[in-house]
Protein backbone atom coordinates (compact mmCIF):
# COMPACT_ATOMS: atom_id res chain seq x y z
CA UNK A 1 0.00 0.00 0.00
CA UNK A 2 1.22 3.15 -0.91
CA UNK A 3 1.80 5.96 2.09
CA UNK A 4 1.29 9.00 -0.26
CA UNK A 5 -1.25 11.10 1.64
CA UNK A 6 -3.75 13.73 -1.20
CA UNK A 7 -3.65 17.02 0.28
CA UNK A 8 -6.78 19.11 -0.95
CA UNK A 9 -6.50 22.92 0.13
CA UNK A 10 -9.42 24.82 0.12
CA UNK A 11 -11.05 28.82 0.62
CA UNK A 12 -9.26 31.79 -1.05
CA UNK A 13 -6.57 31.89 -2.74
CA UNK A 14 -6.34 28.29 -4.19
CA UNK A 15 -7.69 26.66 -7.02
CA UNK A 16 -11.20 26.39 -5.03
CA UNK A 17 -11.74 29.97 -3.67
CA UNK A 18 -16.02 29.25 -3.22
CA UNK A 19 -15.09 26.08 -0.59
CA UNK A 20 -14.50 26.71 3.34
CA UNK A 21 -10.90 27.48 4.13
CA UNK A 22 -9.58 24.24 5.09
CA UNK A 23 -7.70 21.07 4.49
CA UNK A 24 -8.74 17.66 3.11
CA UNK A 25 -5.98 15.07 3.81
CA UNK A 26 -7.26 11.37 2.06
CA UNK A 27 -5.31 8.37 2.72
CA UNK A 28 -4.56 5.67 0.67
CA UNK A 29 -7.33 3.45 1.73
CA UNK A 30 -10.27 6.25 1.16
CA UNK A 31 -10.60 7.47 4.33
CA UNK A 32 -10.42 11.31 4.61
CA UNK A 33 -9.77 14.06 7.38
CA UNK A 34 -11.20 17.36 7.47
CA UNK A 35 -10.34 20.19 8.93
CA UNK A 36 -11.82 23.96 8.49
CA UNK A 37 -10.20 27.30 9.67
CA UNK A 38 -13.57 28.16 11.08
CA UNK A 39 -13.80 24.81 13.40
CA UNK A 40 -10.99 25.83 15.10
CA UNK A 41 -9.86 28.21 18.19
CA UNK A 42 -9.09 31.58 17.71
CA UNK A 43 -5.60 31.31 18.95
CA UNK A 44 -5.25 28.12 16.82
CA UNK A 45 -6.16 29.81 13.30
CA UNK A 46 -3.62 32.92 14.91
CA UNK A 47 -0.68 30.39 15.59
CA UNK A 48 -1.72 28.70 12.40
CA UNK A 49 -1.37 31.52 10.17
CA UNK A 50 1.83 32.80 11.88
CA UNK A 51 3.06 29.14 11.06
CA UNK A 52 2.28 29.88 7.58
CA UNK A 53 3.76 33.50 7.40
CA UNK A 54 7.00 32.33 8.58
CA UNK A 55 7.12 28.82 6.01
CA UNK A 56 6.11 31.19 2.93
CA UNK A 57 8.66 33.73 3.75
CA UNK A 58 11.12 30.80 3.98
CA UNK A 59 10.23 29.31 1.33
CA UNK A 60 10.76 32.26 -0.75
CA UNK A 61 14.87 32.29 0.18
CA UNK A 62 15.25 28.77 -0.13
CA UNK A 63 17.11 28.26 -2.86
CA UNK A 64 19.68 31.80 -1.17
CA UNK A 65 22.44 28.81 -0.90
CA UNK A 66 23.11 28.51 -4.19
CA UNK A 67 22.67 32.00 -5.50
CA UNK A 68 26.17 34.51 -6.65
CA UNK A 69 25.16 36.57 -4.07
CA UNK A 70 22.95 34.50 -1.23
CA UNK A 71 22.72 37.31 0.98
CA UNK A 72 21.31 39.72 -1.59
CA UNK A 73 19.20 37.20 -2.75
CA UNK A 74 17.35 36.48 0.50
CA UNK A 75 17.15 39.83 1.43
CA UNK A 76 15.29 40.10 -2.26
CA UNK A 77 12.98 37.15 -1.81
CA UNK A 78 11.90 38.42 1.44
CA UNK A 79 10.80 41.81 0.47
CA UNK A 80 9.44 40.83 -2.61
CA UNK A 81 7.40 38.08 -1.01
CA UNK A 82 5.96 40.46 1.62
CA UNK A 83 5.49 43.46 -0.50
CA UNK A 84 3.44 40.89 -2.47
CA UNK A 85 1.52 39.49 0.53
CA UNK A 86 0.74 43.18 1.89
CA UNK A 87 -0.53 43.69 -1.81
CA UNK A 88 -2.90 40.42 -1.52
CA UNK A 89 -0.70 38.58 -3.74
CA UNK A 90 -0.11 34.78 -2.95
CA UNK A 91 2.11 34.03 -5.79
CA UNK A 92 5.77 33.92 -4.46
CA UNK A 93 8.11 36.15 -7.13
CA UNK A 94 12.05 35.42 -7.31
CA UNK A 95 14.76 37.82 -5.70
CA UNK A 96 14.68 39.37 -9.44
CA UNK A 97 11.43 40.75 -9.35
CA UNK A 98 9.53 38.19 -11.38
CA UNK A 99 7.55 35.38 -10.31
CA UNK A 100 9.43 32.02 -8.99
CA UNK A 101 9.37 29.68 -11.79
CA UNK A 102 9.21 25.51 -10.27
CA UNK A 103 10.70 23.23 -12.14
CA UNK A 104 7.20 21.97 -12.98
CA UNK A 105 6.25 25.16 -14.26
CA UNK A 106 9.15 25.82 -16.46
CA UNK A 107 8.57 21.97 -18.06
CA UNK A 108 5.67 22.82 -18.68
CA UNK A 109 6.36 25.91 -20.72
CA UNK A 110 9.12 24.30 -22.21
CA UNK A 111 7.36 21.77 -23.53
CA UNK A 112 3.98 23.56 -24.55
CA UNK A 113 5.84 26.23 -26.08
CA UNK A 114 3.49 29.00 -23.44
CA UNK A 115 5.05 31.80 -21.63
CA UNK A 116 6.83 30.88 -18.39
CA UNK A 117 3.96 33.54 -16.73
CA UNK A 118 1.28 31.79 -17.95
CA UNK A 119 2.91 28.51 -17.28
CA UNK A 120 3.03 29.64 -13.47
CA UNK A 121 -0.03 30.49 -13.06
CA UNK A 122 -1.39 27.01 -14.59
CA UNK A 123 1.19 25.21 -11.94
CA UNK A 124 -0.25 27.42 -9.18
CA UNK A 125 -3.65 26.92 -9.42
CA UNK A 126 -3.57 22.81 -9.99
CA UNK A 127 -3.85 20.28 -6.99
CA UNK A 128 -1.35 18.32 -5.87
CA UNK A 129 -2.93 15.04 -7.54
CA UNK A 130 -2.96 17.03 -10.75
CA UNK A 131 0.92 18.17 -10.06
CA UNK A 132 2.32 14.95 -9.85
CA UNK A 133 -0.05 13.50 -12.63
CA UNK A 134 1.82 16.70 -14.35
CA UNK A 135 5.05 15.17 -13.64
CA UNK A 136 4.37 11.75 -14.51
CA UNK A 137 4.12 12.98 -18.01
CA UNK A 138 6.77 11.58 -20.10
CA UNK A 139 7.43 15.33 -22.18
CA UNK A 140 7.31 17.15 -18.66
CA UNK A 141 9.96 13.99 -17.35
CA UNK A 142 12.08 14.53 -19.72
CA UNK A 143 12.42 19.05 -20.41
CA UNK A 144 12.86 18.23 -16.13
CA UNK A 145 15.60 15.84 -16.56
CA UNK A 146 16.92 18.76 -19.11
CA UNK A 147 16.51 21.64 -17.08
CA UNK A 148 18.11 19.95 -14.11
CA UNK A 149 21.29 18.91 -16.35
CA UNK A 150 21.62 22.55 -17.70
CA UNK A 151 21.20 24.19 -13.69
CA UNK A 152 23.76 21.94 -12.53
CA UNK A 153 25.93 22.96 -15.70
CA UNK A 154 25.35 26.70 -14.78
CA UNK A 155 25.92 26.04 -11.11
CA UNK A 156 29.35 24.25 -11.81
CA UNK A 157 30.75 27.32 -14.29
CA UNK A 158 29.49 29.47 -11.56
CA UNK A 159 31.72 27.19 -9.03
CA UNK A 160 34.50 27.22 -11.52
CA UNK A 161 34.90 31.19 -11.72
CA UNK A 162 34.44 31.97 -8.04
CA UNK A 163 37.34 28.92 -7.66
CA UNK A 164 39.48 30.51 -9.97
CA UNK A 165 38.72 34.32 -8.41
CA UNK A 166 39.98 32.59 -5.18
CA UNK A 167 39.91 29.27 -4.27
CA UNK A 168 42.88 28.19 -3.18
CA UNK A 169 43.31 23.93 -3.70
CA UNK A 170 47.20 24.07 -2.94
CA UNK A 171 45.89 23.46 0.94
CA UNK A 172 43.78 20.71 0.32
CA UNK A 173 46.79 18.16 -0.26
CA UNK A 174 47.43 18.47 3.48
CA UNK A 175 44.34 16.77 4.51
CA UNK A 176 46.09 13.34 2.78
CA UNK A 177 49.17 13.90 4.92
CA UNK A 178 47.49 12.11 8.05
CA UNK A 179 46.44 8.40 6.14
CA UNK A 180 48.27 5.22 7.06
CA UNK A 181 50.72 4.27 4.86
Amino acid sequence: MSTQIKKVVAGVLTANPEAKPGVIFTLPDGKQFAIALGDLPPTVVTRLAVHGLSQKIGDSYAGASEAESPLAYARGAIEETIKQLLAGDWRVAAAGGGPRATLLARALARVTGKALEDSIGVVDNLTDDAKKELRANPAIKASTAAIKLEDQAAQAEKLKKVAAAGGDATGLAGLFEHLPA
